[in-house]
């Protein structure tokens, strides 16, 4: 604990600060001075400034959101005056006066590959300011795993790296439980959701069932966000100072376990399950014989959470079945598929161009979608694979493909080192991202951040 102060009074200086953020100055010196004491800790400049590209990696909260990039997406000039950017950024212009070279690797390679031929895309087809500014997202993300690639060559920063996954893990759990307990906004400047939805977000099927949101732009990716991090919980365990806190660790999980359920998303809610009882069923005989009083305090948690949450649960679950009608979640997505259809079969080769499928449906529409829900965000593609088909192009997703192929290689390769933590959680992380973006927008969005990340920590393993 002692020499990591300065780590640790910089997590608590970015906690308090994103907690306390009542305008943009706040919230952005939170950035600026948990980054001071990073650096204070690792004695490493672009490390410090690399810690705050992970630690900003959930938020998309600009100084302003009055200039419109497009009133159907939703998006503005202000995402890209985020710390995210900002950080990456940064970095980029700092390490070309340092250049430090790495070993190319397959992945890389067709990561490059995949980027240059959206570029090709945007230059020769799909010149839209809109679309430009899709680029612009994706070169941003792109920059940020080739910087986690070369920084994480350093493994050092690795427990660092855990401990912040646990900090965004705290925090948009206390801040989702806290606006669950309010049952509206706390009013927070990094609430993302409060400038397109000011009252929160209900279920679509019950008005009365509030959803939080975190700072995050929909329940849906606060779920999917904490989902995709809980391997860091469950796997990390042995390898960080929580194992000597047993208590704190369940303390932690009960926390998460909460929110995840609060977010009343049926995805992360059903992808949870699983990962919990995959984990159970791995280290049953340790958990029932040698830690006997901590599993009986975690199932007798996990009771209490789901006895007081039951009513809201059985009701959202009862639900399933509405999902299918004509304007709910199921129905939606799967109309908006085929709204894409025929774009794919227009624009084959390059797509239609990233961020505009949800301006271009409504004006040729194949369905009903339209009719019953208002061109946003809600309406677009919920399937990564087909945003990128819709948005770039067969051969772009082909390439993408390729990728993910590649990755699964670098997980065959390595999976039998002796020390598989990095491998073992980056790769589950990259499973249930993929899993969850199945059913929700993900290109580009800032959940994609957190894939690339995962896919730098698995190639650099």
């Amino acid at each position: 604990m002692e020499k990591n102060k300065y780590f640790i009074v910089g997590l608590l200086i970015l906690f308090c600060g994103l907690m306390l953020s009542v305008n943009w100055y706040l919230y952005f010196l939170s950035f600026i001075l948990a980054g001071l004491f990073f650096y204070l800790q690792v004695k490493n400049i672009y490390q410090a400034i690399f810690l705050i590209c992970i630690a900003s990696i959930p938020y998309s909260v600009g100084p302003s959101r009055s200039q419109m990039i497009s009133q159907e997406s939703g998006y503005s000039s202000a995402y890209g005056l985020i710390p995210f950017t900002i950080s990456t950024v940064l970095l980029s212009l700092l390490l070309l006066i340092k250049p430090s070279p790495f070993v190319i690797k397959k992945p890389d390679l067709f990561l490059v590959i995949f980027y240059i031929y959206a570029l090709v895309g945007l230059v020769f087809k799909n010149t839209y300011f809109v679309s430009l500014y899709g680029v612009v997202q994706l070169t941003v993300m792109i920059l940020f795993y080739f910087l986690a690639r070369l920084m994480l060559l350093e493994k050092k920063i690795i427990p660092y790296i855990m401990w912040i996954f646990i900090l965004i893990l705290t925090y948009e759990s206390t801040l989702a439980i806290l606006q669950f307990v309010l049952q509206h906004p706390v009013g927070i400047f990094a609430e993302e959701y409060v400038y397109s939805d000011p009252f929160g977000i209900v279920s679509g099927e019950n008005i009365s069932l509030f959803r939080a949101s975190g700072t995050t732009s929909h329940p849906n990716n606060l779920g999917i966000l904490l989902v995709t991090l809980l391997p860091v919980i469950l796997i990390s365990y042995e390898s960080t100072s929580l194992k000597k806190k047993p208590y704190l660790y369940l303390l932690i999980l009960a926390l998460l376990t909460f929110t995840i359920l609060v977010t009343y998303s049926r995805v992360a809610l059903g992808l949870t399950i699983i990962l919990f009882v995959l984990v159970l069923i791995r280290n049953f005989k340790k958990l029932l014989f040698r830690k006997t009083r901590y599993f009986i305090s975690g199932v007798f948690l996990f009771v209490l959470i789901l006895s007081l949450l039951w009513p809201q649960i059985s009701f959202r679950l009862s639900t399933v079945t509405a999902v299918l009608e004509p304007g709910n979640s199921l129905d939606a997505r799967i109309k908006a598929i085929e709204e894409a259809i025929p774009m794919i079969v227009k624009s084959p080769l390059f797509g239609v161009g990233i961020n505009r499928y949800i301006e271009i449906a409504p004006y040729f529409p194949q369905t009903d979608l339209f009719y019953n829900i208002r061109p946003s965000k809600i309406s677009d593609i919920h399937n990564l694979f087909f945003q990128i088909v819709t948005s770039l192009g067969i051969p772009a997703l082909i390439i993408f493909m390729i990728f993910l192929y590649s990755l699964w290689r670098e997980y065959i390769s390595k999976i039998n080192k002796k020390n598989s933590t990095v491998i073992v959680m980056s790769a589950s992380g990259i499973i249930l991202f993929l899993f969850a973006s199945m059913f929700m927008p993900t290109f580009p969005k800032p959940l994609l951040r957190l894939f690339f990340l995962y896919a730098a920590m698995l190639v650099t393993a």
